[in-house]
């Protein structure tokens, strides 16, 4: 689909979100250039997303109010694409086209809490602005919700939000903005959350975290000290490993299951999972914290080698050598935690 038709498609997506009495918006916010929209009628869905399936009461409570049914925007380098309003759109991580794409709908803003450091700099020489601040799948806590809606208050409309896929807690974070800059409740909230972007009746804290989360007031975010960074980098080498330890216990579960996905962290492929592992690993540990000694800089640099062999293969290899190269890297991270953690 050609941009100058997305616009079009677009309108016709918000016109009816109106109609339905779940969009607030105001006469400047309409502004604001309309971003990517839906599929053609042609092409809708003839079910709404996890229809049928089964999860906690919240997200039982999204399917309350019927939304019309529309298919995700695919195009190139961007997927799962939803213009909710003329402010917000979810989807997934962007490549090096998806932000051409982005640049050319008019997105000003993109907030990313994929845990990867996003590409601010590809962004910024394209006239546009990364926001990062990675959220886990378990919930989004009080202080999350704080510093999106600070952002959504105090950086430039339109935002584009997204995880890796764009279905679970990039829609989650986009929930946020939808009540704190459009003012739709939490009920059509949700409700977007699962008829259109899909996410997974697994991550019922996300949805609940939606629908319950107080959205603080404008004194509260103007008094937040968050200062929008473009990478979100930990603080001292406990802080890194906590990181890399989320992602050794993701690429654990599913090598235990013949390297498929964990159907309980469907958002996260194997390939994903080390990527993200390897960049945390190759990352300077010790903003925060004093030098690292020889020795552990040298295991560090045996856990980035194995990291990255480990990415390699899970792009190409089979079962048998993806195993062998993450017991390679289980092996280099004991070693570390042997020497240096666990004395």
């Amino acid at each position: 689909m050609r941009i100058q038709e997305l616009r079009l498609v677009a309108l016709a997506l918000l016109m009816a979100v109106v109609v339905c009495g779940g969009c607030s918006l105001d006469s400047e916010a309409s502004k604001a250039p309309i971003a990517e929209g839906q599929q053609p009628a042609a092409e809708v869905r003839s079910t709404a997303p996890n229809e049928g399936l089964t999860g906690g009461p919240a997200f039982a409570a999204a399917a309350k109010e019927a939304l019309p049914r529309v298919a995700p925007g695919e195009y190139e380098g961007l997927r799962n694409v939803f213009a909710l309003s003329a402010n917000i759109i979810t989807g997934s991580e962007p490549t090096s086209a998806g932000l051409e794409v982005l640049k050319k709908l008019g997105v000003r803003t993109i907030i990313s809490v994929e845990s990867r450091v996003p590409d601010a700099d590809t962004a910024r020489s394209l006239g546009m602005r990364y926001v990062h601040l990675p959220i886990q799948y378990k919930t989004i806590t009080d202080e999350e919700v704080a510093r999106l809606t600070k952002t959504f208050r105090e950086c430039e409309a339109p935002f584009f939000l997204h995880c890796f896929h764009g279905k679970h807690r990039g829609p989650a974070a986009a929930a946020i903005g939808r009540r704190a800059l459009d003012g739709v409740n939490p009920a059509r909230a949700i409700a977007e959350m699962r008829q259109w972007a899909g996410t997974a009746p697994d991550y019922e804290g996300l949805y609940k975290a939606v629908l319950t989360k107080e959205i603080p007031s404008a004194a509260a975010t103007r008094a937040l000290a968050f200062d929008f960074p473009a990478a979100d980098l930990p603080q001292g080498i406990a802080a890194w490993m906590s990181r890399i330890e989320r992602m050794n216990d993701a690429l654990r579960k599913m090598a235990a299951h013949e390297w498929r996905v964990d159907p309980r962290h469907p958002d996260l492929t194997p390939l994903e999972a080390a990527r993200n592992l390897a960049e945390l690993t190759a990352a300077d540990w010790c903003q925060g914290d004093a030098p690292m000694s020889a020795g552990m800089s040298a295991l560090k640099n045996d856990a980035i080698r194995a990291s990255e062999a480990l990415v390699n293969i899970l792009a190409t290899g089979d079962n048998a050598s993806k195993s062998t190269a993450h017991k390679t890297l289980l092996e280099s991270c004991t070693a570390c935690h042997k020497a240096y953690r666990n004395n």
